[in-house]
């Protein structure tokens, strides 16, 4: 999610066939799911209340804002859809809430799907402690 992140911002464009950013996400059996990964940086970036902080691919920090945005692609994964939106609704606009949280829902799955999993699955102990 982070590279993805990051790889989405430095591109700048709508993801092409051969970009670095096409070629990992076919590389990790998620190209389906790119569309919907796009479209919600798209929605974060335009939709955002406020100017959002991704750094470069190589930066050895995470910004507050891509902590936000894995910690939310968590809540996606998990099924915790009420949390997901309601933060969602603070950090953006609510028509572009609504198509980010849909976005990063259709992603979020197929990551898990994949074997990525960003957060517990429901029942399991580190899900309790949250």
């Amino acid at each position: 999610m982070l590279w993805a992140m990051r790889q989405w911002q430095q591109d700048r464009t709508l993801p092409t066939e051969g970009s670095t950013l096409h070629c990992g996400f076919k590389a990790a059996g998620l190209i389906e799911v790119l569309p919907d990964f796009a479209i919600a940086m798209d929605a974060f970036l335009f939709g955002a209340r406020r100017a959002i902080q991704i750094h470069l691919p190589t930066c050895s920090h995470v910004s507050r804002d891509e902590a936000t945005l894995v910690a939310l692609c968590g809540l996606a994964q998990s099924d915790h859809e009420r949390p997901l939106m309601a933060s969602l609704d603070v950090l953006m606009v609510p028509t572009a809430s609504r198509v980010a949280g849909i976005r990063l829902k259709a992603f979020a799955v197929a990551l898990g799907q994949a074997g990525l999993r960003l957060s517990p699955a429901p029942g399991e102990a580190g899900a309790r402690l949250n």
